[in-house]
């Protein structure tokens, strides 16, 4: 298996103001008995962290998910407050989603099946890449091609931060514009919906305590009237932060509350890959 780091700053020839902006890719490796020259799907994974910090949860074990599935997988290390808008962690999705499109050959990737998928505040990156792809911010740090590879050909978005109308518990949004008195409308997705935004799989759980679930359902409303493909999942039961929803993601002497159907959702969003026409055929 390839695993690889990659400064997405240096790659871009940019000033790292902070710590992130890398990639950690994770490629399976071919051979004669699987056909030497076998492309897969693309992945890129934004962990959430309400734009504090970054999970490692929502990392490396969604990563091995996907990874069994058949998908290259890229993991963003994203900077986080004080690092804010303009260069902030959407900018930052947006140099993955580019080098992806541009490298991701090198690691046996299908460049034209990219999907992205964020969880939390991660789900608020990704949901902004979906839909946002030709904002301001790309245009002021890619140049006049900002649109260019940053939309994602589908995106997962996994109890997702999305409107500024319904605030969380940990402030996303707030982080996220910083100091600089930006319109919290900006950054609600809900509202940048066209009929040009990726196709999603969106998922959360009703009782989740610290990102409401109806910012699920707002996203899968704009969807539907804009006639985007998408699909949602309400779970009866399970607390933020799930990841991959079983025990590999939580302490051992701690319990966690779910429900059991809340882990299939990794199969039902690959279901909805396919579906979409970027996932690994059967």
């Amino acid at each position: 298996m390839i695993y690889q780091t990659v400064d997405l700053y240096e790659y871009f020839g940019k000033k790292n103001m902070g710590k992130g902006g890398r990639l950690i890719v994770y490629s399976p490796d071919n051979s004669y008995e699987i056909n030497a020259d076998r492309v897969r799907p693309a992945i890129l994974i934004a962990p959430g962290g309400g734009y504090r910090n970054v999970s490692f949860r929502e990392g490396e074990p969604v990563a091995l998910q996907f990874l069994a599935r058949g998908f290259v997988v890229f993991v963003l290390s994203y900077d986080v407050y004080p690092f804010a808008y303009p260069y902030s962690p959407l900018v930052e999705g947006g140099m993955a989603m580019k080098y992806i499109r541009a490298e991701g050959s090198r690691y046996g990737a299908d460049t034209g099946k990219v999907c992205a998928a964020g969880f939390s505040a991660g789900g608020h990156l990704v949901s902004f890449l979906a839909t946002a792809f030709d904002d301001e911010i790309f245009r002021d740090f890619f140049g006049e091609r900002r649109a260019d590879g940053i939309r994602p050909d589908a995106v997962i978005l996994a109890y997702p931060v999305i409107s500024h109308s319904l605030p969380t518990k940990s402030l996303t949004l707030s982080r996220l514009c910083g100091n600089d008195c930006v319109n919290p409308e900006k950054f609600s997705t809900e509202l940048r919906v066209t009929e040009n935004s990726s196709p999603a799989f969106i998922w959360a759980t009703f009782d989740d305590e610290a990102v409401n679930p109806l910012n699920a359902l707002k996203m899968a409303e704009a969807y539907c009237e804009k006639g985007v493909r998408c699909s949602v999942v309400i779970y009866p039961h399970g607390q933020h932060g799930l990841s991959v929803a079983d025990d590999s993601v939580y302490r051992t002497d701690k319990p966690y509350k779910t429900s059991e159907n809340v882990r299939l959702w990794i199969d039902d969003a690959c279901s909805f890959m396919k579906l979409s026409g970027i996932a690994i055929k059967d």
